[in-house]
């Protein structure tokens, strides 16, 4: 493993967005227990489909996290918060009502860049790290951003390793991560 402490980002996290805005939740203040969310599990984040549910703890530490604060809901299913009950994807007012729902939604895009079979890409892997639902043994990882990763490895042909350490570096700033990569790599 890497070992030691997670580099924190530079970079400070957006303001919080008005009521029914795009990334809202991305802020832990607005979430709270007994809040009614969708939220992907992490076996759902290819498909993109939401589970339904009311919040029983917040899992993520940090204020903001940029892919969604992950939670655990009452039936204990844990998953990141892509949006608040009583909004829908573009904020209006949502008149379903039920609880531990799963809805189909479009599929989010995926990178082509596809591993080699019986293998698993740095970013699977990076998803898989850690698995445990018990809240003190949360943690949060760099995340790399998909579609940074498929340009590095899919169409300028780095090397999957160093593409993932360049984008964790430079916080998915990909002319940046270039310029290490053509730098060093």
């Amino acid at each position: 493993g890497r070992g030691g402490r997670r580099r924190r980002s530079r970079t400070p996290p957006p303001p919080t967005p008005p009521p029914g805005g795009p990334g809202r939740n991305c802020h832990r203040e607005l979430i709270s227990p007994g809040l009614e969310v969708f939220c992907v599990k992490k076996e759902d984040q290819r498909s993109g489909r939401e589970t339904r549910g009311t919040v029983s703890r917040l899992l993520t530490n940090s204020g903001y996290h940029p892919h969604g604060i992950k939670v655990m809901l009452t039936s204990g299913e844990v998953g990141r918060v892509t949006r608040f009950a009583g909004e829908d994807a573009g904020g209006a007012a949502d008149a379903r009502g039920g609880g531990g729902e799963e809805l189909e939604l479009d599929p989010p895009p995926f990178s082509t860049v596809q591993p080699a079979a019986g293998t698993t890409s740095p970013v699977d892997r990076e998803m898989t790290k850690h698995t445990s639902t018990d809240p003190s043994e949360a943690i949060e990882v760099d995340a790399i951003d998909d579609v940074a990763f498929a340009k590095l490895v899919g169409e300028m042909d780095f090397g999957e390793e160093l593409a993932r350490k360049a984008l964790i570096m430079f916080d998915n700033d990909v002319e940046r991560a270039v310029d290490y990569l053509l730098r060093n790599g």
